[in-house]
């Protein structure tokens, strides 16, 4: 994975790739295998409102993506408020139920 590709393809808003609801195959094959409540973790997630949806069913998510853009912009379009902290080498946003790093 080159970061600098993904940091331009977000700065210049080509992000195709990002659908605005929640992905059909999740909502139809993880509440049946998930029963309860857990932690979710979601590798590469950008602003999914998969993340969203995880939280409102009742899980802990941790999403790692590397354009600080698609992090806020989750935040702002979510309606998600999401506190900054750092750890190097991360930086880290943190809300109810949710981890960005």
């Amino acid at each position: 994975m080159n970061p600098d590709f993904w940091l331009q393809r977000w700065s210049e808003n080509r992000i195709g790739f990002h659908r605005s609801d929640v992905n059909p195959l999740l909502l139809q094959f993880f509440p049946p295998m998930v029963t309860a409540p857990g932690r979710v973790f979601a590798p590469l997630c950008g602003k999914s409102v998969d993340l969203a949806w995880f939280v409102s069913e009742g899980h802990e998510v941790v999403g790692v993506d590397v354009s600080e853009l698609a992090v806020r912009a989750f935040s702002s379009e979510q309606g998600i408020a999401l506190e900054v902290r750092t750890d190097p080498p991360f930086k880290i946003y943190q809300g109810n139920s949710l981890t960005y790093y």
